[in-house]
């Protein structure tokens, strides 16, 4: 389900398709004077509901078959012939000197209630002056009558002029090229993208010379501070593509390189060089974006890339933090073992998904020297250690064991990680591992769309990231029975041929999904070095529950709300494969300021009957919130539910809410959960801060956010953009990462 806001405004919107700028800028000036709120567009929107009048100025025939249905349309032909079988108002104008009168004719006919539905115009053309040259003006006599003492300093004035613009020309070239480059750098079009940009940086470096030699001039005149900027600009810019270039170099022959075995010394030391080069690299980028954004503010035109280079900027700085400490993992002479657990978030748990597979990743003297994947049957099989399993998974799964393939039953990535360590020795005596990540389906999937289709020689089958999926599970669900290798075999086969695969990748489109899965809780990490861990919390890549204090440490009147919901799938199915969801949380405040949370979550279930992949959503569902809170009530469709499991976790200060529900196929469920803070907003400055965190694995959901404030209560400042109306505060976005939303208020006596 889409949520959507709606501004109710009284003015009648009137959209004018068409190029000709002559009559749109008579018509639009006219009809604002009536009243209306007018829109131009030289192409036919996405969307026409929104409007209420259409004027179409020379359509082609593809509109008039669009608009033929539709009302209050109206049909401008001007100096072209008319369309055939309109059965709309149509106007046509022959001729070309367009009056205030010529404008009223058009209007009367358009919104008069007459069952003419043509009317013609006929103008007259304007004519245009020649100027005949005077060849006689080149004589003798004219020539050196020309050069007065008034015309000398004239031209004089001129020639000062040109030779202080000069350098504009080259400046416009260049920024031109440059543009040309950055859209071949995205498009990853290598051998465009440096034609383009060695244009570029000589037509740039020749206006910066010729620049330096008018500057006095602009500086004297006050006049510098628009052309330093645009100069600065391009000097930032240029940087920015030619370490960009060096770093997509450095990049396509570094990552293969880890999969090269027996290297020798040489080769070791080349490639820890080309990562120093490459971080260094990054840095400067990372500077130079920094110094073109703050640059960018002064010049408005250019502020639609601002938010671009805002993202870039985040992913680098993000990057260079981790990059010294990646190389330090690869400059190893004793070999480190490195987890990875491959988890099925379309049979979704706490921790990401279930966990089906492991990998084993060997690294040595900057070699990745195997990825080894294991069904997790095999490990599992080997326990002979009783373990009391979670009491959902007891209940709800009828297990009276634990086992690593459940183990992740932790909303927080860094208990998981741990756990499934404990079971991996006790199992199969694996231990001395240096780290583990998480990835979900859906970040294999985003992986793959990185490459190109891979072909597995042991299957037959060409996989790509569109069906990677269901490929996956016909394999693994087939004919499985435990001890099957069937599994092992395809994943292991498909780890192979994407390391083959590796040197066709895109590294542009590779770089920005693994930034993305980081970001978006698709990919988790867990270090068992503690200062790397504690940079990857830092980042956001590590999956914990977050502490539910202030981040401020300025604004003492700092009230703290916090909600982390999170879900588990017990039906041993793949039913998530089919489930979306809709997150709407409002929050009351009153003129005591009491909290009030109000969250509302629809489930929708969209699988259809005899899939193998599963039909009924078995969901033990869980929500995080403040330890100092009341719960008010839970309701699923609008009835009570009494079976709740309430844990209250005083070291974490949370307390945490559990309760099983089930989704059936093709049906919509609604949860509403009402709980009060037991704290009140106070008297005078006060900052509320609202976490709300999104599950490991699970997939972008729409959320929307309401606060509801008291009339003694007002809005100074919040760090989102949402619509403020009648003292509600109301703000659509998605939940793709986690969210922290401050809002100041001030309550009055």
């Amino acid at each position: 389900m889409t949520w959507k806001i709606k501004i109710v405004d009284e003015k009648q919107k009137i959209l004018i398709i068409g190029k000709n700028q002559q009559l749109i800028l008579s018509l639009k000036k006219r009809l604002e004077n009536l009243g209306g709120q007018i829109f131009i567009s030289p192409i036919i929107p996405k969307t026409l509901k929104n409007f209420d009048y259409y004027f179409l100025i020379n359509p082609e025939n593809n509109l008039e078959k669009i608009f033929f249905l539709k009302k209050n349309v109206f049909f401008i032909y001007f100096n072209k012939k008319p369309g055939k079988n309109l059965s709309l108002k149509t106007v046509v104008i022959k001729g070309n000197q367009i009056n205030e009168e010529t404008i009223e004719k058009i209007l009367w006919f358009c919104f008069s209630n007459t069952k003419e539905k043509n009317l013609l115009i006929r103008l007259p053309k304007i004519k245009k002056e020649t100027t005949l040259i005077n060849l006689n003006f080149f004589n003798y006599y004219n020539f050196f009558n020309f050069f007065n003492k008034k015309n000398f300093f004239v031209l004089f004035f001129l020639i000062i002029i040109f030779f202080n613009f000069i350098f504009v020309p080259p400046l416009i070239i260049s920024g031109l090229f440059l543009y040309k480059t950055i859209n071949n750098f995205k498009n990853e079009e290598l051998n465009k993208a440096k034609n383009n940009f060695f244009i570029a940086k000589n037509n740039f470096f020749l206006s910066k010379k010729l620049y330096s030699l008018s500057r006095p001039v602009f500086l004297f005149f006050s006049l510098s501070k628009y052309p330093d900027d645009l100069i600065e600009i391009g000097e930032e810019t240029t940087s920015i593509l030619e370490q960009g270039f060096l770093a997509y170099n450095n990049s396509q022959i570094i990552f293969p390189a880890l999969f090269e075995k027996k290297k020798n010394e040489e080769e070791k030391k080349l490639i820890a060089l080309r990562i120093k080069k490459l971080s260094d690299e990054l840095k400067i980028i990372e500077k130079n974006i920094a110094n073109l954004t703050q640059k960018i503010n002064t010049l408005l035109f250019l502020n639609k890339k601002k938010s671009e280079l805002t993202v870039i900027y985040d992913a680098l700085t993000k990057t260079n933090k981790i990059i010294p400490y990646f190389e330090k993992i690869l400059n190893t002479s004793t070999e480190k073992k490195f987890l990875v657990f491959f988890n099925n978030n379309m049979e979704l748990r706490p921790g990401g998904g279930f966990i089906g597979s492991i990998g084993v990743v060997k690294i040595k003297d900057y070699t990745i020297n195997e990825i080894q994947v294991y069904d997790i049957y095999d490990i599992d099989g080997q326990l002979i250690t009783q373990i009391d399993p979670p009491e959902p998974i007891k209940k709800y799964l009828n297990l009276p064991s634990f086992f690593l393939r459940d183990s992740n039953f932790s909303p927080d990535n860094w208990e998981n990680y741990q756990k499934a360590k404990f079971f991996l020795e006790k199992s199969v005596n694996w231990k001395d591992f240096i780290g583990g990540v998480v990835l979900t389906t859906t970040a294999v999937q985003k992986i793959l769309g990185a490459f190109p289709s891979i072909y597995l020689p042991d299957f037959k089958e060409k996989i790509t990231k569109d069906n990677f999926y269901l490929k996956t599970q016909f394999y693994v669900e087939k004919d499985f029975f435990p001890g099957s290798i069937q599994k092992k075999s395809f994943l292991n086969s498909l780890v192979r041929n994407l390391i083959i695969n590796l040197p066709q990748a895109s590294v542009k489109n590779l770089s920005i999904n693994l930034f993305n899965l980081l970001e978006e809780k698709q990919i988790v990490l867990s270090f068992d070095d503690e200062n790397l861990q504690n940079i990857v919390e830092n980042l956001g890549w590590a999956g914990r529950v977050a502490k539910p204090v202030c981040l401020s440490s300025i604004d003492k009147n700092c009230l703290v709300n916090f909600l982390f919901p999170y879900e588990a799938n017990l039906g041993s199915n793949k039913a998530n494969f089919f489930v979306n969801r809709h997150f709407d949380l409002k929050i009351d405040i009153d003129a005591s300021g009491k909290i009030t949370n109000n969250l509302r979550i629809i489930f929708k279930n969209n699988a259809s009957s005899n899939l193998f992949l599963g039909e009924n959503y078995r969901n033990y569902f869980q929500l995080l919130i403040p330890y100092n809170t009341n719960l008010k009530s839970v309701k699923k469709n609008g009835t009570l539910i009494d079976d709740i499991n309430i844990e209250k976790k005083e070291k974490d200060n949370l307390k945490n809410i559990g309760f099983f529900l089930e989704i059936p196929a093709k049906k919509t469920v609604l949860i509403e959960i009402i709980y009060e803070l037991n704290m009140l907003i106070p008297y005078n400055l006060s900052t509320l801060q609202l976490i709300f965190q999104k599950q490991i694995g699970l997939p972008t959901t729409d959320l929307n956010l309401t606060f509801k404030l008291s009339k003694n209560i007002s809005l100074l400042n919040q760090n989102f953009f949402p619509l403020v109306k009648n003292q509600k505060i109301v703000y659509n976005t998605f939940l793709s990462t986690d969210k922290i939303f401050f809002i100041q208020l001030k309550k009055y006596e």
